[in-house]
């Protein structure tokens, strides 16, 4: 099963959704993915620049950590450096990352990727979840049990 999430390092609930997909990924580890498309609205003053440090964390092999520290610390957007939440995720270039957090937007593909197939499939906000290709309005850890019963994952 592949669940297809299109998020905002600034959505509450985006930030919700986390401990669910976590969970999901544990219960199902050989039968679930989950692919993460950046969706960063534009009504949230830094949702671009949080996609930019996930990117840049990405580059060092760390994306997973950082997109779970930019949701454990959404409170601390916009009030934190990033090189703060960078060490915080183990980002072992810390330097590298600051210059890698000034490129402009259009230097991270999988941003504008992500932005352009939601828009192409009707996304207008976060968190939209698509499983197997089909667009999924649950938001818990039994509707992911329950669609995954449908598509026959033990």
């Amino acid at each position: 099963m592949v669940i297809a999430t299109f998020m905002d390092f600034t959505c509450p609930y985006c930030r919700s959704l986390v401990p669910v997909l976590d969970s999901v990924l544990s219960a199902f580890p050989a039968d679930v993915a989950v692919d993460f498309h950046h969706f960063p609205l534009d009504s949230h003053e830094f949702a671009v620049p949080g996609a930019v440090a996930a990117e840049c964390a990405h580059r060092q092999g760390r994306f997973g950590h950082m997109y779970h520290v930019l949701y454990d610390q959404m409170e601390s957007i916009g009030m934190k450096q990033w090189r703060e939440f960078a060490a915080d995720a183990g980002i072992p270039d810390v330097a590298a990352f600051e210059r890698c957090i000034q490129l402009p937007v259009d230097s991270f593909l999988r941003i504008g990727a992500g932005r352009a197939l939601g828009e192409s499939i009707g996304v207008v906000g976060t968190p939209t979840i698509w499983v197997n290709g089909r667009q999924h309005s649950g938001r818990s850890v039994e509707a992911f049990r329950a669609r995954a019963d449908k598509l026959g994952i033990p």
